[in-house]
């Protein structure tokens, strides 16, 4: 069995009996203009295939545009859905069929299930089997354990498990609902994978950006890094972290004898970018507003203090003072700092599992803690010139976190108070307030023996 990524969820699944094209999106953008595959692709012509199957109405799954090019000739799977049945017909597709929870069906010596979705519309995954081994794609269905049991009774634990995997916040700003990590959706998603127990994994769907004008809800909506998805599944299932692919365009899995391999960009017809995870990293209270300072410091001089502070004086902290990040080792803390110089951001990485413990240059794709402030307002630590309300209050300071601990039952949370950002550990509250008091008070004192010389 051969399964190719095109893009987000449209896959050719290719059998020794037939071809299957999934949830077809081969054009950008789609969804009304406001979507668009991550990483880009290039598309040439997609091979012949033998049939069309439709996971559910949504529209990054149900694209007309991309319907009205297709062959009119070709079988299709729909769920039970009027409005789907209604837009193939008038679009002129002659060979439609019904699907339903659990239909099994068998062409020639390809299996095929339909798998079910607790939510409110028709809506279903799809598991493919053959003497090569079982592919269950769960698409975006959403899962209980009533439902695993079933599946796994009918074709037992999947060799390879395309799993839902971001907790997304498609409308939690637009309805005042809060965009903190969404721990609970989380817990259950690996719960699922947990009791689903595949043999290998790679994450499904959920290939895309926002567009555009939308583009500032990339920071918003996907609070879960990819690369810390699998890192989680590998705590999480002990002996799967050999089994565990990403799945880009023209990425290609195949399935022999019960094992999965992964050829990235093996694809003829279809390839993509480098995948940049920056693109898509959560970041909610900058992407509604960047960090601001009226009185920022911008210039070269200002950069080198920092990334000396950062890289050497901060480093060698760190390293005198273990003990004081214990909790932050112990639930494997990787802290992620951006300092905003100005109209520019750069960032620096702290991994408090790894030994000695170091600031380093740059982003960290599986960062669990990330924290912004501006160049003014670091500096002004540093030097003891201003307190914390210099940079919070100003809208110059930022933090949040997606802190959990996996193991092989499934998501725990720490105790916060046993975190805290470093920031705050290395600068207290009230030793830099005393610190910016002096530092006035020096200036006044000066000022007011200039206003004296001059009377």
């Amino acid at each position: 069995m051969k399964i190719t990524m095109i893009g987000h969820a449209t896959l050719l699944i290719e059998t020794k009996d037939i071809r299957v094209l999934t949830d077809p999106v081969l054009q950008d953008p789609h969804q009304e203009g406001m979507l668009e595959i991550f990483p880009r692709r290039t598309l040439t012509q997609i091979p012949e295939f033998d049939l069309l199957y439709l996971s559910h109405r949504h529209q990054d799954h149900f694209d007309l545009d991309t319907l009205a090019q297709l062959p009119r000739d070709i079988q299709v799977l729909l769920p039970d859905d009027p409005l789907l049945m209604d837009a193939f017909q008038r679009l002129g597709y002659q060979h439609i069929s019904k699907v339903h929870d659990f239909l099994n069906f068998k062409i020639e010596g390809t299996e095929f299930l339909i798998t079910p979705s607790r939510v409110d519309f028709p809506e279903h995954g799809l598991v493919v089997r053959t003497d090569d081994g079982v592919f269950w794609n769960q698409v975006d269905t959403i899962l209980d354990a009533s439902v695993i049991r079933e599946v796994l009774e009918k074709v037992g634990h999947p060799d390879l498990f395309l799993a839902s995997w971001q907790p997304m916040i498609e409308m939690g700003w637009q309805h005042g609902e809060g965009v903190s990590f969404p721990h609970s959706a989380y817990a259950a998603l690996l719960d699922n994978i947990r009791r689903v127990a595949p043999r290998a994994l790679a994450p499904g769907a959920n290939g895309f950006r926002y567009a555009g004008d939308a583009a500032w809800m990339n920071q918003i909506v996907f609070p879960q890094s990819r690369e810390r998805f699998l890192g989680d599944i590998a705590r999480l299932i002990p002996g799967i972290q050999d089994a565990l692919f990403g799945f880009d365009p023209g990425d290609v899995l195949e399935l022999s004898a019960g094992k999965a391999i992964w050829r990235p960009q093996a694809a003829s017809f279809v390839s993509s970018e480098p995948r940049d995870p920056a693109v898509l990293e959560f970041c909610p209270p900058a992407a509604q507003r960047p960090l601001t300072d009226p009185l920022g410091e911008s210039g070269d001089e200002a950069r080198e203090e920092i990334r000396v502070f950062l890289e050497e004086q901060l480093s060698a902290t760190l390293q005198a003072n273990p003990a004081t990040f214990t909790d932050h080792s112990t639930w494997e803390v990787i802290y992620q700092l951006e300092v905003r110089f100005g109209e520019e951001s750069l960032h620096w990485h702290i991994d408090f599992t790894q030994e000695p413990l170091a600031v380093k240059p740059g982003r960290e794709p599986q960062a669990n803690f990330f924290c912004g402030i501006t160049a003014a307002g670091l500096a002004g630590l540093m030097r003891g010139t201003a307190s914390w309300d210099r940079a919070s209050i100003g809208g110059g300071f930022y933090h949040y976190h997606r802190l959990y601990g996996v193991w092989e039952r499934g998501l725990i949370l720490p105790s916060l108070l046993s975190t805290p950002n470093p920031l705050t550990l290395l600068f207290p509250e009230d030793t830099v307030f005393a610190a910016m008091l002096e530092h006035r008070l020096e200036q006044l004192g000066a000022q007011r023996g200039e206003l004296h010389n001059q009377i």
